[in-house]
């Protein structure tokens, strides 16, 4: 979409009055330092929701909370800059209610819908009601109405493109904030984080920022890099990239480096089908990162969780192995319903606090039963699969890579839900299997290029048309 010269200069003069907001905010003090936050909160909410809504909506997911929290605000305010999004959001909503009903249609989030009224429905038989109600709230209040409203973007302006480059941006800003205030970033457990995210969302938000990266230079180095254009964004990758690697070692998640190593290697398996340049560059990529990763552990850390000779990390992994070993017995005496929503933790540990088996599906299976799990892996199953087989008989190049990059993303946060966080902290597998299956939309259409998608025939859109 292309920016008229008026546009730009609203753009220009805003960012100049957010920026010296944000001055005044740090040289502020006391009632006027709480008046000038809300200022600054609301205008660039609103600013964001004007111009580029999809910042929001990845701003909002990635905090994952919709109540207050001290840290992002004075103490003296009664709302908090979560909940400011959400009301951005649902303001959103009303304005795209059009392609709500769009987005609302498509498979994905009909599981997300699904997995959420069983998530409610569980807790009539949970041992664990303040846990499972925190997981009902929070699905029902950040991941629902952000991924509903994520599809609606993505349906009007019929490009995943600017949901990519916020995903993209949210990941550089974490990285850069943890690395700017290194010392006060670092647990003393020597990982890395930022603004209170916690190691794992840290790395996460990281890791598909450096899959982003590492797939766009892919795609310039496939179709060649010739024009000033083409090498300052191929530049630009490769800075970024190595800007966030360290950032994403230090803080030494298990899962997301596996994750990264496997979305990878998705890339290079699917691209043996004929790319041999996508191939070259993305075994180029891992090998690096496995290189300059170890440089970073060497240098910087003493003792590292990548290290599985070491006993505690040994612990670690053993203790999730007897959780899984001990959900499995929950599994099979309560196969139908399972145990209730948030009630494991109750049957493990005696304890009704956050607690996990590190596994989505035996989450799912444990709390709410062996048919949801199985309806939400059918789901993955369909969805993924109707991804592949388009991506195998499209031509055209550039919506060809968008799906594969989709697919990749999707595959990053599959071995993250496999491995680590609950339901609440893996939110992002429903965004990226909602991409997929966008994108195989796109993908699919006999017309050339993503952007270039005409209004059907009868009047509707023909995104919408081609799902049908």
């Amino acid at each position: 979409m292309k920016l008229e010269r008026r546009t730009l200069r609203l753009l220009a003069l805003s960012g100049v009055f957010l920026g010296l907001l944000a001055v005044a905010f740090l040289l502020a003090s006391g009632p006027l330092r709480s008046a000038i936050f809300v200022t600054l909160s609301v205008s660039g909410i609103a600013l964001s929701g004007a111009v580029w809504p999809e910042m929001l909506v990845m701003a909002y997911l990635f905090a994952g909370r919709y109540g207050y929290e001290g840290r992002l605000a004075p103490g003296d305010i009664p709302i908090s800059v979560n909940q400011m999004m959400l009301v951005g959001l649902l303001v959103l909503a009303l304005i795209n209610s059009r392609y709500i009903l769009q987005a609302a249609k498509r498979w994905s989030f009909l599981g997300l819908l699904l997995f959420s009224f069983a998530l409610i429905l569980g807790l009539g038989w949970s041992l664990g009601v303040n846990y499972g109600a925190f997981k009902v709230s929070r699905t029902w209040l950040v991941v629902v109405p952000a991924v509903l409203i994520a599809g609606a973007l993505v349906e009007r302006r019929r490009s995943l493109v600017p949901l990519i480059l916020a995903a993209f941006c949210i990941g550089f800003a974490l990285n850069t904030l943890g690395l700017l205030n290194f010392e006060a970033s670092m647990s003393s457990t020597h990982r890395l984080s930022s603004l209170g995210s916690g190691p794992n969302v840290f790395s996460r938000s990281v890791g598909l920022s450096l899959l982003i990266a590492l797939l766009t230079m892919i795609a310039l180095f496939q179709r060649g890099v010739r024009t000033p254009g083409q090498r300052l964004l191929m530049f630009g990758c490769a800075a970024s990239f190595l800007w966030m690697l360290p950032g994403f070692v230090l803080a030494q998640s298990r899962g997301p480096a596996l994750a990264l190593a496997a979305a990878i290697a998705f890339v290079i398996a699917l691209s043996l089908w004929g790319n041999w340049r996508t191939v070259a560059a993305g075994l180029g990529g891992l090998i690096f990162s496995f290189w300059a990763g170890s440089l970073v552990i060497e240098s910087l850390i003493k003792t590292t969780r990548f290290d599985m000779t070491q006993k505690t990390n040994q612990v670690s992994v053993d203790a999730r192995v007897d959780n899984l070993w001990a959900t499995w017995d929950l599994i099979v005496s309560q196969p139908i319903l399972g145990v209730g929503t948030g009630a494991w933790p109750v049957h493990i540990f005696g304890i009704d606090e956050r607690s996990y088996p590190h596994n989505f599906f035996a989450e799912v299976a444990v709390e709410n039963g062996l048919l949801l799990a199985g309806v939400i892996a059918a789901l993955f199953l369909f969805v993924v699969g109707r991804g592949v087989l388009v991506w195998m008989k499209a031509r055209e190049p550039a919506s060809r890579f968008m799906l594969l990059g989709c697919l990749a993303s999707w595959v990053y946060f599959m071995i993250n839900i496999s491995v680590t966080g609950d339901s609440t902290d893996n939110r992002l597998i429903w965004l990226t299997l909602m991409a997929v299956e966008v994108s195989s939309v796109l993908a699919s259409m006999p017309l050339r290029g993503t952007a270039a998608v005409a209004a059907h025939p009868q009047g509707r859109p023909a995104l919408a048309a081609a799902a049908r």
